[in-house]
């Protein structure tokens, strides 16, 4: 009898698994509304201090790109994403469009790839879909890491990785991580960024006026 009841124990298990992997296979990109505004915050992980907090919110499309206002304490300016929601840097000199790809859709778990940014290569993997906690709650979460090394004008480098856990409920990020580090392995930083609250603008639910 226990190693019937342990039997089906295992094969509903199993069940329940393929079930939620095949849902979390493919996920396409989200369609943000206006109004949608993320608030994070950065800790600094090695004395956990809190040593940045900002805001973004949704206002809308212009050349094809998402724009975002953000806030940061007093201080106001724009965020651009491309169609892929992904940050990208113009530079003023060549012209030269840098995208960070880190999402690429649809997103779909094992995918790996790599991509050249400012004459570095990145190396992305989709790791896997895990709960992460946050400040603003638990999610589902899709865990896909960056790798690749750092460089700087003095001559010195190291290896570098920044683990990203987006979240579909909300159509962003909900936490990264950064860590780098020099040739010998000791850490230089180590960041950790949170969602600490979401909000979505609903849809006004007062009557037109009539003509």
């Amino acid at each position: 009898m226990k190693t019937t009841i342990k039997a089906k124990a295992i094969l509903l298990a199993a069940l329940m698994l393929t079930t939620y992997s095949a849902s979390a296979a493919d996920v396409t990109a989200p369609t943000p509304v206006v109004g949608e505004t993320y608030d994070y915050h950065k800790v600094d992980l090695f004395t956990g201090i809190e040593a940045q907090q900002w805001t973004l919110t949704f206002q809308g499309m212009k050349n094809g790109n998402y724009v975002f206002s953000g806030v940061n304490g007093t201080n106001k300016y724009s965020v651009y994403k491309n169609k892929n929601l992904n940050n990208f840097e113009v530079d003023k000199k060549t012209g030269e469009t840098n995208e960070a790809q880190v999402l690429k859709w649809p997103l779909t778990i094992g995918d790996s790839y790599s991509y050249q940014f400012k004459n570095r290569i990145v190396k992305v993997n989709v790791e896997g879909l895990e709960k992460v906690e946050t400040p603003a709650g638990i999610f589902d979460a899709y865990h896909i890491k960056l790798n690749g090394m750092w460089h700087d004008n003095e001559g010195y480098s190291g290896p570098w990785y920044e683990i990203y856990w987006y979240a579909p409920s909300v159509g962003n990020f909900v936490k990264i991580e950064y860590s780098a580090a020099d040739m010998l392995g000791r850490h230089l930083q180590w960041t950790k960024t949170e969602l600490v609250k979401y909000s979505r603008r609903l849809p006004s639910t007062e009557p037109t006026p009539a003509n």
